[in-house]
């Protein structure tokens, strides 16, 4: 039993921390596959490895939570799984519904965020600005809409971090060389 604790908690708070480093890592590795060498072998079976998760993860933490819908607050799923719902509502109905859909849309955010990086910066850099400022609003909206979190100030410190997030990612429209007019550049600055 305390060994399932720690097995499980340090396992998922590693998968949720390095989500968006593991979703990067693998689109860039797919980008150019090589099998030259032994490295590039052993790199191509990591990514494929890492690719697993990446994919894997976010269907399977789905589907624990909603096999464990009622028992979220149960003893034995905090200390087993508690890693993934922390600080997020528990109890009830609405509670476990909003939990379960903000921690898929956490990951689902970041991997939407690594596609944006990898793939759609080679393409146009105003799609990949309009991406990110798209996921930051849709962020902001979830946070608001679902309410998910269980501590007052928590919930108030994401909401202003999602509005602040959308509100500086504007501002890779003005500065990234998009509008060559200074003078339309100066009007767009000011909103």
């Amino acid at each position: 039993m305390m060994r399932d604790k720690y097995y499980w908690s340090g396992i998922i708070r590693l998968l949720l921390e390095a989500y968006s480093d593991m979703s990067v890592g693998v689109m860039l590795s797919w980008r150019e596959p090589n099998s030259l060498t032994s490295s590039d072998v052993f790199d191509l079976v990591l990514t494929c490895f890492a690719t697993l998760i990446v994919i894997g993860g976010p269907i399977c933490q789905y589907f624990l939570l909603r096999k464990y819908a009622n028992l979220l607050d149960g003893e034995r799923f905090k200390k087993t799984y508690g890693s993934l719902t922390e600080g997020y509502f528990t109890t009830g109905v609405l509670g476990c519904q909003a939990t379960r859909y903000m921690i898929s849309w956490f990951l689902l955010r970041r991997f939407l965020t690594a596609v944006s990086v990898v793939y759609l910066g080679d393409q146009s850099p105003i799609w990949q600005i309009a991406t990110i400022m798209y996921l930051s609003l849709a962020d902001m909206l979830m946070t608001f809409h679902l309410n998910a979190f269980e501590s007052k100030t928590r919930s108030m410190v994401a909401k202003i971090n999602g509005i602040l997030v959308f509100l500086l990612s504007y501002f890779p429209f003005v500065y990234s060389g998009l509008v060559p007019n200074p003078e339309s550049r100066y009007e767009i600055g000011w909103f």
